[in-house]
């Protein structure tokens, strides 16, 4: 259903709401709806055909969409460490408008937690991590008691899991 509505913004805004609609069900729920929307976005990522850039544009305007409506999670698909690992090949997108839709998801991420940092984004070209990193400082981080915001020089388990993972995504 989803992949015929890419690039039909009418069509695909009727899907978009669909999903929403089953992210509220009470058997769907919002974690296997945003799962199902975080692999669609990674196999948008993975084809580089023009046709798929509105496709991937519209499934990242949904991403944002449920992290503003469900905020971030610690565990599962709206966990920030997954939804990085998902937007990450997107911010080096040769299509400005995924790389404006996938920064505006990162800077989300990073009000919310202060996740972002450095280390981070290393494995981001150097261009584009040190415009990232500027609009980074400008980014307020709310206080939050499910989020503890990252200092610099955290070195912890979860980082490295994290750079393994991102990876491993890399090679794919």
């Amino acid at each position: 259903m989803l992949v015929r509505a890419e690039g039909n913004p009418k069509l695909a805004s009727k899907v978009s709401e669909a999903i929403i609609d089953f992210s509220f069900h009470p058997v769907i729920g919002e974690k296997f709806a945003s799962q199902y929307l975080i692999n669609r976005i990674h196999t948008l990522c993975a084809t580089t055909g023009k046709q798929n850039v509105k496709g991937l544009i519209q499934q990242l305007e949904l991403l944002y969409k449920f992290i503003t409506s469900f905020g971030l999670k610690t565990t599962g698909p709206l966990e920030p460490v997954n939804i990085f690992e998902t937007i990450q090949i997107s911010l080096v997108h040769k299509d400005q408008g995924v790389r404006k839709i996938s920064s505006k998801i990162l800077f989300e991420i990073h009000s919310k937690t202060g996740f972002v940092d450095t280390e981070l984004l290393r494995d981001l070209p150097k261009n584009i991590r040190d415009a990232l990193l500027k609009k980074l400082k400008e980014v307020k981080v709310e206080k939050s008691s499910d989020f503890e915001p990252r200092q610099q020089t955290d070195n912890s388990a979860e980082k490295l899991q994290l750079n393994e993972n991102l990876k491993d995504w890399g090679e794919r």
